[in-house]
């Protein structure tokens, strides 16, 4: 099977910070705009999709892309420098993608831009030597999935993605992949979903997806 993973709140716990760190990134670059305090009214919810409708709403000419993720990428650091890595990861995160491998194929797609990610899975001690495709230039979320199924993905097997947001579900339903959510969010949302990655419950899920 191809299993391709979220990254936040389903690898690492950052939605505490990160949010607020990507605010304040775009308003470091373009003065007090206006941003909408549900990230799930945004057309595209990644890093590429916010910015680019933020800048259309507040009737910017140029979005500055690249200096807002500059700037991102500097209070993400200046946070987790202040911060300890212990429980940043999603519990069982680390041990569970070690598990998958290499009966599987395995990889990350995340809504988040490349630089910012790699910083946060670094401080969490999850590995990042996996397969990762980001929102660097890409605002659907669907489409970074598929760009990273159509890399690593074989065609014939069944693709499972793993991720803690709405968006994760409807991305999923247009790809036609099996999805298993993870944390508070989604659950009670879903046909299968896991609190973490401790105990049975996502081999499980796994274990009734292969069965098909």
């Amino acid at each position: 099977m191809n299993i391709i993973f979220d990254i936040d709140d389903t690898l690492i716990r950052s939605g505490a910070f990160d949010g607020g760190c990507f605010i304040a990134a775009v308003r470091d670059v373009h003065g007090d705009v206006s941003v909408r305090s549900d990230w799930n009214s945004y057309t595209h919810v990644t890093d590429q999709g916010l910015i680019e409708q933020i800048a259309i709403e507040n009737g910017l000419t140029d979005a500055r892309v690249e200096d807002v993720k500059a700037r991102y990428v500097a209070r993400i650091d200046a946070h987790l420098a202040q911060v300890s890595e212990d429980g940043m990861a999603v519990p069982g995160a680390q041990a569970m993608l070690q598990a998958v491998q290499p009966a599987h194929r395995v990889a990350l797609a995340t809504g988040g831009w490349r630089d910012v990610q790699k910083i946060k899975l670094a401080k969490a001690g999850i590995a990042t030597d996996l397969p990762m495709f980001a929102s660097d230039g890409i605002a659907p979320r669907a489409a970074i999935m598929a760009a990273c199924h159509a890399a690593i993905g074989d065609p014939e097997m069944d693709t499972l993605y793993v991720g803690d947001g709405e968006w994760d579900m409807r991305a999923c339903k247009e790809l036609e992949w099996h999805f298993i959510g993870i944390g508070t969010r989604l659950k009670g949302r879903c046909e299968r979903w896991i609190e973490d990655f401790t105990g049975s419950d996502f081999l499980g899920h796994l274990a009734s997806i292969d069965r098909r």
